[in-house]
């Protein structure tokens, strides 16, 4: 089922658009560094604001040193193969940033949601 999903979304990708692998792979790594910067900028953002809540500090650090074992359990669960490039082809790392980016909007979207006071 997930590869025909995959296979879907590849071929929707490339009807859209026709670039080279090379370029869509290229612009979804663009993608994955605007998600992650955000990301970071977010975690920054409540390091400042809660600065004089130490223990908020602590358990904020602990729990992204965690999301990031979760996140890549997640991938690994999401492409389950010792060999994913020969198991999923040359999509493979097209299909990897895009679950990675996607992964890391949600995880930003929470911790700006602690910052909005919306724990």
């Amino acid at each position: 089922m997930k590869k025909l999903l995959l296979l879907l979304f590849v071929t929707t990708l490339l009807s859209v658009n026709a670039q080279s692998m090379v370029d869509m792979t290229s612009e979804a790594y663009s993608q994955f560094e605007i998600a992650d910067k955000n990301l970071n900028t977010a975690y920054k953002n409540l390091l400042i604001e809660y600065k004089d809540y130490p223990n908020f500090i602590e358990k904020l650090k602990i729990a992204q040193r965690l999301w990031i074992k979760y996140r890549d359990a997640l991938i690994d669960m999401q492409f389950p193969s010792n060999e994913p490039r020969f198991d999923y082809g040359s999509m493979y790392p097209l299909c990897l940033l895009g679950y990675k980016t996607e992964l890391t909007r949600k995880r930003t979207d929470e911790l700006i949601n602690y910052s909005m006071g919306c724990q």
